[in-house]
């Protein structure tokens, strides 16, 4: 499933803390309006645990019951290794102030990351 270019994106809720001091590459687009963060299906504890040793840079935010993520790109449910219940497609997307999706990318399989330039494009299309 996921949303589309034009369609409203989907309000949500999620628990998350804020970015670390180092923002890597979205310093470009601070003072441009464009806010980024992450969502990943994992719990808040394991979050702020990862982002000690990894410094993401951005808001990681936590989607464990898989909503925001079934709402946005969908779920890897087909190709899962055994044990494993639910995976998270990985997506990037832009979404301008007024809350119409502008740019869509989702991962094929998952083992695919989205590049520079496919961030980049997502963020410029949210008017940043």
């Amino acid at each position: 499933m996921g949303v589309k270019v034009g369609q409203n994106a989907p309000d949500f809720e999620l628990y998350g803390k804020e970015a670390g001091a180092d923002a890597h590459d979205v310093d470009r687009y601070s003072g441009r309006g464009v806010t980024v963060w992450g969502v990943t299906g994992h719990y808040p504890q394991l979050i702020a645990a990862w982002d000690r040793e990894n410094d993401f840079g951005v808001p990681i935010l936590a989607d464990y019951d898989h909503e925001v993520s079934r709402a946005y790109v969908g779920l890897y449910e087909d190709v899962l290794p055994l044990n494993v219940r639910l995976t998270t497609k990985r997506g990037v997307m832009g979404i301008s102030r007024d809350g119409t999706v502008r740019y869509v990318w989702i991962a094929e399989t998952t083992s695919e990351a989205p590049s520079d330039e496919v961030v980049g494009s997502a963020i410029r299309s949210a008017g940043g």
